[in-house]
């Protein structure tokens, strides 16, 4: 009689979304002894048991009656002491789910807290930077109107544009130049949006970008502001999960990278995603292999919030939604200071080798603008895409390029260390001082190209009484080095910095006037169809370092394509009408499919299968299987 009063229970049984993989079906049936049923619900937290190993499960569906045998239905062991997740959560983990083909535990995975996970590693995510900003306290939601800054013609009618565009519930991209005062819009729509009593999810691509406009934002909102990435302390992020949690808290202003989105906003109102074409927002491994700014849009139409995509190089994804009419651009094309744009030099490699016009990578052209910036005691950046003294080396002997025996790429040299290393896999080859090939032994190991750590010590040679200083992952091994060199530099007392990719966006340097682009043919030589547009938003983004104030800046690009389009840095309506014309997004969606095995017959046989099945599905324009 017991067990017929426990099956007609409402919650004698639920099915528990696992942090975890599962096959078929993506949720396991559990039974709720009675102990726990007046306070179990929808979204509970609770300890189950899965083999032998304890996880901790949120409850997705009750059900009265299971469809398998009652006696094989192991108890739930425990709730736990954490709050319940919403509704809109679990919708927002199913879609997710759903779009990126995916387990709804494995979405689960990535939103569960990292103290929930039992027996999984922690993902951290892919950041070029960061300091440990702390949670700030109280319960304040006051907004110092004397850190807000009056809004220019430009930026007022901009914001009018934005609040139209919001009212007809459209999503709105703010398409503004680099120093045209985006900070400031941003703030007068997170006031609005406080005052309404409603939460606001700032997204930013990187920690290194997060850093000033953190320190801006909260000089405006105080305690309303709140931090959530890696760089932020476990008992910072937990403060942050368990707040949001809450109902009836005063609103806040969230500041976080990609994982933002997971948090449990109550009553979110606003969503900014920040420069919303960084490549940074797409999570690669493990799945869910989401693009936060897409999330970002999913979330957002479940709580019926405002989004704001803001760039100054906009993504060509979103350059077509405008196109389309599902997004509404705002330009905002006037810098916010006097100074004009900064001038663009494209400098002829291949002409200045055959005039033997250049020294080591730096041509006569860019060493006298460099000579010119530093006696007017202005500052210089100088860019270049590979890290390290050389991307390869080459016997002089023999002509080996050693490879990876792991991965089969380029070994590159490192002089500071004297090594080879893989840069995917971390393999490294010590060759000696004395450089000698590992193959025949006889020869010389010699670098071919440059890398940002050859670069330095050629200007080193160049400038001997400039200081020069770099700024790529072999300098940023730790957060306290990277922010002095970022501080030493924005206090003046750096005079050209070289660096990757981790120097051209998000920072505002008052003295630098003069940025330099070394080997700009690398940036488009890639084996990606979206290569064309990252080196226009790159070369934009570094455009716009320059020149932030009332001095015109000064661009220098060196490479042997000066032809090439990109190099102009206007040319997306002909780069976006390749990508038509050839069949690439935003204009098809493309879905690269992944077969693994240990056994290589098992593997041809199985991706043969599946070729197969998707010629027989109807889909003719598929290329493979082939090996990576």
């Amino acid at each position: 009689m017991k067990e017929t009063d426990e099956s007609t229970d409402a919650k004698a049984f639920a099915k528990v979304i696992l942090p975890l993989k599962l096959r078929g079906e993506q949720t396991y049936t559990y039974r709720v002894p009675e102990i726990f049923r007046e306070q179990v619900r929808l979204g509970s937290r609770v300890t189950v048991q899965v083999v032998n190993v304890k996880y901790t499960g949120v409850i997705s569906e009750f059900i009265p009656v299971p469809d398998i045998d009652v006696f094989r239905i192991r108890p739930v062991l425990s709730i736990e002491p954490y709050p319940a997740i919403r509704p809109l959560e679990l919708e927002f983990w199913k879609r997710l789910s759903e779009y990126y083909m995916c387990t709804i535990g494995e979405v689960y995975a990535a939103a569960c807290p990292t103290s929930l996970r039992p027996n999984r590693r922690k993902v951290a995510e892919t950041s070029s930077a960061g300091a440990g900003e702390d949670v700030p306290d109280g319960d304040g939601a006051r907004v110092n109107m004397e850190q807000v800054r009056p809004l220019t013609e430009k930026q007022a009618g901009a914001l009018t544009g934005i609040r139209n565009a919001f009212a007809s519930g459209k999503t709105v991209l703010l398409n503004g130049v680099t120093g045209s005062g985006k900070t400031e819009i941003y703030i007068h729509l997170i006031k609005e949006t406080l005052e309404k009593g409603l939460d606001v999810l700032f997204l930013l691509p990187e920690k290194a970008v997060s850093r000033q406009l953190v320190h801006r934002l909260t000089k405006v909102f105080g305690k309303s502001v709140m931090i959530f990435h890696s760089g932020v302390s476990a008992a910072g992020r937990k403060e942050v999960i368990r707040y949001l949690s809450l109902d009836g808290v005063p609103p806040r202003l969230v500041i976080g990278l990609r994982s933002a989105v997971f948090l449990p906003f109550p009553r979110l109102g606003l969503t900014i995603v920040d420069e919303e074409h960084d490549s940074s927002y797409k999570q690669y491994d493990p799945a869910p292999r989401y693009n936060g700014r897409d999330a970002a849009l999913m979330l957002s139409a479940l709580h019926s919030a405002d989004v704001l995509l803001g760039s100054a190089t906009p993504s060509f994804e979103s350059c077509y939604n405008v196109e389309t009419g599902k997004y509404v651009q705002v330009l905002l094309d006037e810098k916010f200071n006097s100074a004009p744009e900064p001038s663009v030099t494209i400098v002829d490699m291949k002409k200045k080798k055959r005039e033997n016009a250049l020294k080591g990578s730096i041509s006569f052209v860019l060493r006298d603008a460099i000579k010119a910036r530093l006696e007017s005691h202005e500052q210089v950046l100088v860019f270049r895409s590979r890290r390290a003294y050389a991307p390869a080396v080459i016997c002089q002997h023999c002509g080996e390029i050693p490879h990876c025996p792991h991965c089969n790429t380029a070994l590159t040299y490192h002089k500071f260390s004297a090594s080879l290393k893989c840069h995917y896999c971390g393999y490294a080859y010590y060759p000696g001082s004395a450089m000698k090939c590992p193959v025949c032994g006889e020869g010389t190991l010699e670098p071919l190209g440059a890398g940002t750590e050859r670069i330095e010590e050629e200007l080193r040679e160049m400038f001997p009484q400039a200081v020069v200083a770099r700024y790529d992952a072999d300098t940023f091994q730790s957060v306290a080095e990277g922010n002095r060199i970022l501080k030493s530099f924005a206090e003046g007392n750096i005079d050209i910095l070289v660096g990757t990719q981790m120097i051209s966006k998000g920072f505002d340097f008052r003295g630098l006037t003069l940025a330099a682009v070394i080997q700009g043919e690398s940036l488009i030589g890639l084996n990606d169809f979206r290569a064309d547009e990252k080196a226009l938003q790159l070369l934009t983004q570094l455009r716009g370092r320059v020149g932030r104030r009332d001095k015109q800046g000064e661009m220098i690009i060196q490479t042997a394509l000066e032809k090439h389009p990109v190099f102009r840095l206007d040319e997306i309506g002909a780069l976006l009408g390749e990508r038509a014309e050839f069949g690439f997004p935003p204009y098809t969606r493309m879905l690269e499919i992944t077969v693994r095995d240990r056994n290589r017959n098992r593997l041809e046989d199985v991706s043969g299968q599946v070729s197969r099945i998707i010629s027989d599905s109807g889909i003719s324009d598929f290329d493979g299987p082939v090996p990576p």
